[in-house]
């Protein structure tokens, strides 16, 4: 969610919660919720049976079935199913005259006022995801252009209708303008006691198998036929692509009354016109397909093809790439059909018949240009004049210029708006005072059009013109508005482009995220995917970065790309822990599926060990709890224990963080503060996490004896309670200890140790540390070789934190071996991997390293340039012996 948003008036969550306060209005429903609207009802609206309410009550009567039936779906898998019905019943849904003050049901919970609080918005989230799972407002099916009546067409219509009754495909085709898709819609209308699928292919948003076989399947759904959608949704986005197809055709078969194998490829004889009516399958802008170019493509068109003969289907494009039963091309209206379109608007009987010839000459009789004439000559415009412009300036551009400034400034104002949406907007949102007039006047003059079901949008062929005329402010603000929009309906696939569009990536992000879920299960992983893909994770920063590779991460397991969602994951730096253990999580997942059980493992094992730290967070939390828990049962004593291990989990943890800021003494002190409360705790386990952690931060700043004694205590005390798993964490820093210390022999035996230890549990992470120490001991005692294949496997375990160490150690082989070019290249990567991570102890290092590469060629001043980064780095960290060691390294 964007900030603040769970308070705006601009989302979902807000407009739900509002329609509950008055659930017992619907009058009030019908005429302020947006949820109460045609455009979100849908269905539900249309099986209101109250007869007697005026429209707006019929609506809110409509609202509220809706929220009954969400309220008691038996799909929503959550634990506390029933304690949310119950309050949900209690709170909003019980009769006015019967329903208990909040004060009266939060004391018959035996709960705070808090509580009561938390379990009543938690309640309406539970019920706003089955509103959402109930409805599927991503998946809103499209109904066509609706015209009463077509002119000029009659002996089409019939021959379309002819073949369509006998179970054919009919092909419309012709020019841009010509009445293809208002022909198809006729056909609808004519055809309206069939089911009817209408599909408009959108590139970018709609144009592969996956959002086919989603919109398919909820069409079937609402139709009663539910086997592919069921499977779609035991997948949660998945889509199988070796056994949807014949899901599909299976439930086409099973609407239309049957199987109808033997009636596909061509042959008619077996279609059975007394069976149940098959549905009508209409597929529209099939020209913008390019089959030879984009794979996704061609699959969509071979299952189209797959189609044929199970249903009656309507192609339409300019050009289609699919064969049909019946060709209908279509070419601009003779003279006749002009006149009859010009009588209807009472503009005929003002034109002579030269006149009426010259409008036929200059538009070519397509009807676009015809209604744009007319539109023209309603505005004011003169008829001669408006032949003379056509012909003179035949472009819809202009003509469409020249509508706009006809227009009022509201009516400019809801067009500018409109250009923004892909797919019809909400109409609900203009339907009142003077914005409901200039819609109307929009709709009047056929610029816009309804979908009959409370949706309204631009005619497809003027949007895009209009829309690229407007200002680069003008567009940002239509986006930006369209994402509320969209939001206030739970449609956030839609939301999160118009925030992209409008700039505004990172609220794309958290949105997405926050409801990655509920639209996945709506089947918009693959268009959601082609939003994010578009961003450059170079272009954010902090957490969005980070969400935003876990979100096309877990876009691309879904839609099988695994090797790029891998690779995502793994050039990422992450700085939040969670989200880090969040990454690991999902590389586990996709090894999985990939049957890398072993990598799976280890990523699991791994983020096991990232959240370790947040636990101990999480664990200084319930103890607090729990201390006041005890407090109030006057068990004070025990509250004060409590009290005592929140503390100790605080200290321990804060010590880390500074440890990792490089703030030393403030970590040694919260330490040993941590240390003295565990052991007058007698907590055994917090005793030796904290002397294993205090001891490797001794051994950084060179206290190795001391580093040393708590290190075998800790190593007592974790044999002592059983914890084997901690023993290669502590040997591991031993040998860093015995490393820092200049004793790369005492170093290399517990590295080995903990290194076999980290194999056994399938630690990726402690592997690498274990390699690195080992790597560095081979190094100080001059077994190169060895040195370069330990610093190797640091550097192939990819992780971040300790790549830079592997670098620098391999470019440290490299000089004693007087590769001079290498070594210098392999530490300067290394350093600026370090800085990237913020890692100052790392960066500090490299740059020593670096110096001694630039003595060693005789740079003396590109030498004592990097040494002196080095002293001032190890200077900040309070490590004097560092300091001591890289002066010695300085140009005399």
């Amino acid at each position: 969610m964007p900030p603040g948003a769970k308070k705006s008036a601009n989302t979902f969550t807000h407009q739900l919660t509002q329609a509950l306060k008055r659930f017992h209005d619907p009058a009030w429903l019908g005429a302020n919720s947006p949820l109460a609207a045609p455009y979100f009802l849908g269905d539900y609206l249309q099986q209101e049976k109250e007869t007697k309410a005026t429209e707006a009550e019929k609506r809110g009567y409509a609202l509220q079935r809706l929220l009954r039936a969400a309220a008691e779906a038996k799909t929503q898998p959550d634990g506390n199913e029933v304690g949310y019905q119950n309050l949900l019943k209690q709170i909003f849904f019980q009769h006015p005259n019967r329903r208990k003050s909040d004060l009266d049901i939060q004391q018959s919970l035996a709960v705070s006022r808090a509580v009561y609080y938390r379990r009543r918005a938690q309640a309406i989230e539970w019920l706003e995801k089955g509103l959402l799972r109930q409805l599927n407002p991503a998946l809103r099916l499209e109904n066509p252009i609706l015209p009463q009546n077509l002119i000029g067409r009659d002996r089409l219509v019939q021959s379309c209708l002819d073949r369509l009754e006998q179970g054919q495909t009919v092909a419309l085709t012709g020019s841009g303008g010509v009445g293809k898709s208002a022909l198809g819609g006729y056909l609808t209308l004519r055809l309206k006691t069939r089911p009817i699928f209408w599909f408009t292919l959108r590139p970018g948003l709609n144009d592969r198998l996956e959002s086919l076989f989603f919109a398919l399947a909820y069409f079937l759904h609402r139709q009663g036929v539910s086997g592919l959608w069921l499977q779609l949704t035991a997948d949660e986005g998945r889509v199988n692509l070796d056994i949807t197809p014949g899901l599909a055709r299976h439930d086409l078969e099973k609407l239309g009354g049957g199987d109808r194998e033997q009636g596909r490829g061509g042959d008619r004889e077996s279609f059975d016109p007394l069976s149940p009516a098959p549905p009508l399958l209409c597929f529209d802008e099939l020209d913008l397909l390019r089959p030879a170019e984009v794979d996704a493509h061609f699959h969509l068109l071979s299952f189209l093809k797959s189609l044929r003969g199970l249903a009656p289907t309507i192609l339409i494009g300019q050009r289609l790439p699919l064969e049909a039963d019946f060709q209908c091309a279509l070419n601009g209206l003779p003279l006749p059909a002009i006149q009859t379109l010009l009588l209807q608007t009472q503009i005929s009987p003002s034109l002579s018949n030269d006149a009426l010839e010259q409008l036929q000459a200059v538009s070519g009789g397509n009807p676009r240009l015809l209604k744009l004439f007319i539109a023209l000559y309603q505005s004011g415009e003169s008829a001669d004049s408006l032949i003379n412009l056509i012909r003179n300036t035949p472009s819809l551009e202009f003509l469409l210029k020249r509508l706009q400034e006809s227009l009022n400034k509201r009516a400019q104002k809801i067009l500018a708006a409109l250009t923004a949406f892909r797919r019809f907007a909400p109409g609900d949102v203009w339907s009142a005072g003077q914005a409901k007039t200039a819609l109307n006047a929009l709709l009047k003059r056929q610029i816009a059009h309804s979908d009959g079901r409370g949706g309204v949008a631009i005619l497809p062929a003027f949007r895009e013109i209009i829309y690229q005329s407007l200002p680069s402010e003008d567009k940002d603000a239509a986006h930006l508005k369209a994402a509320a929009i969209r939001i206030k309906r739970g449609e956030y696939t839609a939301a999160a482009h118009h925030y992209l569009q409008a700039g505004q990536p990172e609220t794309a992000i958290r949105l997405w995220y926050d409801h990655l879920t509920e639209e996945v299960n709506q089947g918009q992983a693959v268009p959601a995917l082609t939003l994010f893909k578009g961003i450059s994770r170079n272009r954010l920063k902090g957490e969005n970065r980070e969400k935003l590779v876990l979100l096309r991460s877990e876009l691309r397991k879904i839609t099988g790309e695994y090797a790029a969602a891998l690779d995502d994951l793994i050039r990422t730096f992450w700085r939040s822990p969670i989200l880090k253990a969040k990454a690991k999580r999902l590389e586990g997942d996709i090894a999985d599926l990939k049957s890398d059980y072993g990598r799976a493992l280890r990523a699991y094992e791994d983020g096991l060990q990232l959240v370790q730290p947040l636990l101990e967070n999480e664990m200084a939390i319930f103890h607090k709890n729990r201390g006041w828990i005890y407090t109030r049962q006057k068990n004070l004593n025990a509250a004060w224990r409590e009290a005592q291990f929140a503390r100790y989990e605080a200290d321990n943890l804060q010590g880390f963080i500074q440890k990792e800021m490089g703030n030393y003494k403030q970590a040694e002190k919260l330490y040993w503060d941590a240390l003295n409360l565990a052991q007058d705790l007698k907590h055994l386990q917090g005793e030796a996490k904290t002397r294993n952690n205090l001891a490797s931060l001794l051994a950084r700043q060179g206290k190795l004896d001391e580093a040393m004694a708590n290190w075998e205590k800790a190593c007592q005390q974790y044999k002592s309670i059983g914890k084997q798993s901690s023993l290669a964490s502590i040997r591991v820093n031993q040998a860093f200890a015995y490393n820092l210390a200049g004793q790369a022999k005492a170093a290399v035996s517990p590295a080995i140790e903990a290194l076999k230890l980290f194999q056994r549990f399938e630690q990726s992470y402690g592997q690498a540390v274990a390699a690195q120490n080992l790597a560095e001991a081979h190094l100080a005692l001059g077994n190169l070789r060895q040195a370069e294949e330990f610093a190797w496997q640091v550097i192939h375990a990819e992780e971040n934190a300790t790549i830079p160490d592997g670098l620098r150690t391999l470019g440290e082989v490299r000089l004693r071996q007087g590769q001079f070019d290498e070594a210098e290249k392999l530490i300067s990567q290394s350093i600026a991997l370090a800085e990237e991570n913020q890692d100052r102890f790392l960066s500090a290092y490299g740059h020593r390293a670096l110096g001694e590469v630039y003595m060693a060629q005789g740079q003396v001043g590109e030498a004592g340039a990097v040494l002196g980064k080095a002293i001032a780095l190890f200077e900040e960290l309070e490590l004097p012996q560092e300091v001591k060691q890289t002066q010695r390294s300085l140009p005399k």
